[in-house]
């Protein structure tokens, strides 16, 4: 433990380790899948969509990863308030929280974000999309990690926490 608090002291006190590197990365790739189908149409670059052209079964699919995703987004930030930070390093101010989405799920926002991207590449049919959000999928699991460090250090009860909740999908990748 003396270890952990030397090292928190430390090396998490210094002004990147707020974990500010993890949220650029996430900005950028967030940059890159919204502005892709665009930038590939304008420089009228080939790309191979799945199944033939638009059936109508995209919206549907589309629709339901957004109302799920959107909803889970609103009642996350909602259980937040006032602890919501784009960081994943915890305000100073901050309390643990655990109502709402959080019953369930410790990064609901990260969860969120992958459904609604999903929904963004299922509507355009593209598969380098896919690719886009699965590697942001492994992005927040890396950064959630990270997060999970500094709670831990924060929260006493917060590995207590971890037994009961899964990390992106409920009861999965504790």
């Amino acid at each position: 433990m003396a270890y952990s608090k030397m090292w928190y002291s430390g090396f998490m006190s210094r002004p990147l380790s707020t974990g500010l590197p993890w949220v650029i990365a996430q900005v950028v790739l967030w940059i890159l899948m919204l502005s892709w189908p665009f930038v590939v149409f304008w420089l009228n670059f080939p790309i191979a969509p799945w199944g033939q052209g638009f059936q109508g079964w995209e919206v549907a699919l589309s629709a339901a990863l957004v109302l799920s995703g959107g909803a889970l987004a609103l009642s996350s930030v909602f259980a937040l308030g006032t602890n919501l930070s784009p960081l994943p390093k915890p305000r100073d101010d901050s309390v643990l929280v655990i109502r709402g989405p959080y019953r369930v799920l410790r990064h609901p926002i990260y969860t969120s974000l992958v459904l609604l991207f999903l929904a963004w590449a299922v509507i355009w049919k593209d598969p380098t999309l896919v690719f886009f959000d699965l590697t942001l999928l492994l992005l927040f699991a890396s950064k959630s990690r990270l997060e999970e460090r500094w709670l831990c250090l924060r929260y006493p009860d917060y590995s207590e926490y971890q037994k009961k909740t899964g990390r992106l999908v409920p009861k999965v990748f504790r």
